[in-house]
């Protein structure tokens, strides 16, 4: 399955940015990073609720997009990851390192448009 990326608004100027598909190495890595690193916004979510497969690559991915955030006064945050990230997330780490927000957290980004709601820490799009 291929990665795909769509973009919306989210609230107070963010953008947020909904990943869906597999998030391993080759194109998907680079598509993802070519998605984020284009927006003008400087309050980003990457919303990977929808991510099913991470490999190396993708967490690879994940601290690249971190690193490139904190070097261009940006804020990142990585929401609603699947039980199977967070589980890999945290074995590795990373949930230590990466700004992530769970779905059991508050609600508090509307996307624009739409009556669905992203499920992320207010920390996203302060």
């Amino acid at each position: 399955m291929r990665l795909h990326v769509r973009t919306s608004k989210g609230t107070n100027d963010a953008t947020v940015l909904h990943v869906s598909g597999h998030l391993v190495v080759g194109d998907a890595a680079s598509k993802l990073q070519e998605n984020v690193t284009r927006q003008a916004a400087r309050r980003l979510v990457v919303d990977i609720a929808s991510v099913n497969v991470i490999d190396g690559a993708g967490l690879g991915t994940l601290v690249w997009l971190r690193n490139w955030a904190v070097s261009s006064g940006r804020k990142l945050t990585f929401a609603n990851p699947t039980a199977r990230v967070l589980e890999l997330l945290e074995l590795t780490r990373l949930d230590a390192v990466l700004d992530l927000c769970t779905t059991e957290e508050k609600p508090v980004a509307r996307l624009a448009g739409s009556s669905a709601s992203i499920q992320c820490c207010s920390a996203a799009v302060r």
